[in-house]
């Protein structure tokens, strides 16, 4: 088929599919215990199922072909990253407009040294012809800014975890990496002459994101949210997988699972975003 435009589109976990419940899929952290040996405790993630099939990208304009990268837990670091290899061999100009969904920062995943080809994975499970979906390949290391403590966003740490994300954003070190990379991306699409437009995923990266001085903010409402400018779909069970935590690990027996969103959310998302680029396009 031949298509409209190519686009390249830069995401997190949000961005590599849907999500389906499944609390039989439990994720183990390594603690350390007294006697100096390590056990391993549910860390309160996992719960949830990806399926590389029903995200957000497949109900942008079907006319268009995506290049998308997808890495759970990645940001700005990591996008710069991909950018730079297409820029350094001459093949940034191959896509019609850049599109970035921004989560808050700091995200700071960097991959190990090598070739960018053997440092994703192409998902060939992809049924949407014209979505080639890539992904982490167990190479990249990062840093969990997500909480004070380093553990999941379960139940209060969503709320106790803001200032907290705030506070590591405008360290001087982490901003100014973070900020650098926005900038180069914006600097390599205008040099390129390639359109670049970002959406912001929740309100709170209205304080905890870089800025692009070529880029368009398209005008998309949060889908992390619940009010006034947002898609009103947090923990709304037609769109959000959340669950409560097992009492054993639960900090007060109110804790919640905090996961991603469905083929129905993300259907939401997907139409949104492309209703705002039709009218830039």
């Amino acid at each position: 088929m031949d298509y409209n435009e190519n686009v390249l589109v830069f995401g997190c976990s949000f961005s590599a599919g849907s999500y389906t419940y499944d609390p039989t899929y439990i994720m183990y952290s390594d603690v350390l215990q007294p006697d100096g040996t390590t056990k391993k405790v549910d860390n309160g993630l996992g719960r949830e199922t990806l399926d590389v099939n029903g995200g957000w990208v497949e109900s942008l304009d079907p006319n268009n072909y995506h290049t998308l990268y997808a890495v759970s837990g990645g940001g700005i670091v990591q996008h710069a990253t991909v950018l730079e290899h297409y820029y350094n061999k001459n093949r940034l100009k191959d896509f019609d407009y850049i599109l970035i969904q921004l989560t808050y920062e700091p995200r700071l995943t960097w991959n190990e040294p090598g070739h960018i080809g053997d440092r994703f994975w192409h998902e060939y499970e992809v049924q949407a012809e014209n979505v080639d979906l890539y992904q982490g390949k167990g190479t990249a290391r990062y840093f969990n800014f997500i909480s004070a403590n380093g553990k999941g966003d379960f139940g209060g740490n969503i709320n106790e975890g803001f200032e907290w994300r705030k506070m590591m954003f405008h360290g001087m070190t982490n901003k100014h990496v973070i900020q650098s990379c926005a900038t180069l991306i914006d600097e390599r699409c205008r040099e390129t002459e390639t359109p670049l437009y970002y959406f912001k995923w929740v309100e709170e990266v209205e304080e905890v994101t870089p800025q692009f001085e070529h880029g368009i903010c398209l005008d998309v409402p949060y889908p992390w949210g619940v009010g006034k400018g947002s898609m009103n779909m947090f923990l709304n069970k037609k769109y959000h997988i959340f669950a409560p935590i097992d009492p054993k690990i639960s900090r007060d027996g109110k804790d919640t699972f905090i996961g991603h969103f469905n083929k129905v959310g993300n259907k939401k998302v997907g139409k949104a975003v492309r209703k705002a680029l039709e009218k830039l396009r």
